[in-house]
């Protein structure tokens, strides 16, 4: 009995050391963020999109009738996507106006099934005061508020002293089975904004 019982304990301690060490080393990947909900969704409707360069601008054309749609009738698309504070200026009195970016993604944050790389966007909006209070630049945080249009980046430098670093709108190809989602430069109505963690 014994012969038997000391290989399986020994077995059973090794499968449960090799599972501490993955779990310690796996980063979170969290499948759950709105829009990359948003983006399987549309991708399950154009399977061929990334077919030719024909097929890629319709793809693109639908895609951005589509999401000035949502981000007009939802606020809860970009909610929860954590994205970079890159400045606050002074405005009027009383008034900022601040850039958010999401180029750069917080450490650990993973999309489901790495299909998606990345999504790409400014957003800048004028907001009171006391948010000089509430961002650190290059820190991450969680928006409320409301898309207003999407800008052109004449108008993007009265918000911000940054740079834009998504003007496009549409879908691309970052390697060969990864996507980005590229949003342009937006204005959004901000409500408020908490750090995300």
């Amino acid at each position: 009995m014994k012969k038997i019982l000391f290989p399986i304990l020994g077995l059973f301690f090794v499968l449960c050391s090799c599972d501490g060490v993955q779990n310690s080393t796996t980063a979170p990947i969290n499948d759950t963020l709105h829009i990359e909900q948003y983006f399987h969704k549309f991708r399950a409707r154009f399977p061929d999109g990334f077919d030719n360069d024909v097929k890629k601008e319709k793809m693109n054309e639908q895609f951005a009738k589509e999401i000035v749609d949502s981000l007009n009738n939802s606020n809860w698309l970009l909610e929860d996507l954590p994205i970079r504070c890159e400045g606050i200026k002074s405005w009027k009195p009383g008034t900022c106006r601040i850039h958010f970016q999401s180029w750069i993604k917080p450490y650990n944050l993973y999309f489901k099934d790495n299909v998606l790389n990345d999504v790409c966007f400014d957003i800048v909006a004028e907001v009171p005061e006391s948010f000089v209070d509430k961002v650190k630049d290059k820190q991450y945080y969680l928006i409320n508020g409301r898309f207003k249009r999407f800008i052109l980046h004449s108008e993007f430098e009265q918000y911000s002293n940054g740079m834009a670093y998504t003007n496009q709108i549409g879908l691309s190809k970052e390697y060969t089975d990864e996507y980005n989602i590229n949003l342009g430069e937006m204005l959004f109505e901000i409500d408020s904004i908490k750090p995300y963690k």
